[in-house]
């Protein structure tokens, strides 16, 4: 069976040809677009001229970042939507699935041989007996998604970005600076952890206005005190995520941990994680913290969807 895969975000949008057997998966094509440059119907209209035999797929999955609405995604942070009407139109003959885009990375968890695309962050000999596993990640912006395993796996979409962010007393001067960016509504996860939260954190910093993309670059970054906050955050975030639904094991998805694992294998990472003094202590302590390293989740896990429902 041939699919079309696509995982739109924020920053690119991937779009992939594979053929799907019992076996195992085959990627035929392959392509990323800036999210920023070009339009989903354009992106695609280019696929349609380009890629060899592409106009007799005959189930197509597309993942986009933000709430899926009578079939249609307005792009959180993109100038465009993803409509299943466009896909259809220009392919007839298929079945069209849009969902969001961390449901497509939790659904990536379930896709046979995964594990070889995650390195191990955190792992104990007693872990938590739950069917439950779960997907993070910061990139444009912030994403979260719950796959429940078993006979009949699921999956469950999630805003938590949208939740509002938690700080410490002697985080307050932080805080009043994000505020003062964004003085009319609460400070959110989003706010805080994606590419602009930490280009802001490094502002608060050194007063300097720079691209996360290059200033993760700069010598001394590691040890920086933008990325020990901006670990530290990382780390409460996922700490909230495991407390919001009972898991056996988070992923840390998205672009920035992949680009820069330093921002989640620095000590304040799971230190914060850890940082529970409640009865729930022993239970975060048997969590499996996994990076994804690829950033394929999200089309291994459109595949996983189509290898459900096909």
């Amino acid at each position: 069976m041939k699919v079309l895969s696509a995982d739109i975000g924020g920053t690119n949008a991937r779009f992939a040809l594979a053929e799907l057997t019992n076996e195992g998966v085959t990627w035929l094509e392959h392509h990323v677009f800036s999210s920023q440059e070009a339009t989903f119907e354009s992106a695609l209209r280019k696929i349609l001229r380009t890629w060899k035999d592409i106009r007799a797929v005959r189930f197509i999955v597309i993942a986009a970042a933000g709430p899926v609405e009578n079939g249609r995604v307005k792009m959180t942070n993109a100038a465009f939507c993803v409509d299943e009407e466009l896909v259809r139109a220009l392919f007839e003959n298929a079945r069209v699935f849009l969902i969001n885009d961390f449901q497509a990375q939790a659904w990536g968890l379930n896709f046979p041989g995964i594990e070889n695309s995650l390195e191990t962050l955190y792992s104990s000999d007693a872990i938590f007996p739950c069917p439950v596993r779960t997907v993070i990640g910061a990139g444009t912006g912030f994403g979260t998604g719950w796959l429940l395993t078993g006979d009949t796996p699921n999956v469950i979409a999630s805003e938590l970005g949208h939740v509002s962010m938690a700080f410490a007393s002697d985080e307050r001067p932080v805080e009043h600076f994000y505020q003062s960016i964004y003085p009319d509504t609460p400070l959110t996860i989003e706010h805080v952890l994606s590419g602009k939260g930490l280009s802001l954190l490094h502002r608060f910093y050194t007063g300097e206005v720079a691209d996360p993309a290059h200033l993760t670059r700069e010598a001394g970054f590691e040890t920086s005190a933008t990325c020990a906050t901006f670990a530290r955050f990382y780390g409460r975030a996922a700490r909230t995520a495991a407390l919001a639904v009972l898991t056996q094991s988070i992923v840390i998805g998205g672009g920035m941990a992949r680009k820069s694992p330093c921002l989640v294998k620095h000590p304040n990472f799971l230190a914060e994680f850890l940082h529970y003094k409640g009865p729930h202590l022993n239970y975060l302590k048997r969590i499996r913290l996994y990076l994804d390293t690829t950033g394929n989740l999200g089309l291994f896990g459109t595949l996983a969807l189509a290898r459900k429902t096909a």
